[in-house]
């Protein structure tokens, strides 16, 4: 059993026929959040296409709920996904990770993709970021 799954909805900033996203327990900041699958998936890449893009698809909600919400505004977004315990991974239940980045925390490595439109282009990629230009 995942202790993701026994989040009560009241809990849930947002949900879709595959998908359900809360705000992260253990915030790396404010509005860290996480976007786990329904089913009982261990990674991104066990997972059916269409959960894939379920998760892309929150994703992209959250980012523009909370571009709203949260103040001071994000300069920049992480989103990403541990798969393994090598990479991370302490949950075996697939989740993604997002959240915001000021820029007082420095830059990021350069990593930078495309938002994609289809996730079969990320099938290498374990983690990206989404970066908007400060207001």
């Amino acid at each position: 059993m995942s202790p993701f799954l026994e989040i009560p909805e009241t809990d849930w900033l947002a949900a879709n026929a595959l998908a359900f996203a809360f705000y992260d327990r253990y915030p790396v900041s404010p509005g860290h959040t996480l976007i786990v699958t329904r089913r009982l998936v261990p990674n991104f890449f066990e997972a059916t296409l269409e959960e894939q893009r379920a998760l892309l698809d929150l994703a992209v909600q959250l980012q523009h709920r909370l571009s709203l919400e949260l103040a001071p505004r994000p300069d920049g977004w992480n989103v990403g996904f541990n798969c393994g315990a090598a990479a991370g991974q302490t949950v075996f239940h697939l989740q993604g990770s997002g959240w915001k980045r000021p820029t007082s925390a420095g830059m990021w490595p350069a990593v930078r993709a495309k938002r994609p439109t289809d996730p079969r282009s990320m099938r290498f990629i374990t983690s990206y970021s989404i970066t908007a230009s400060s207001p």
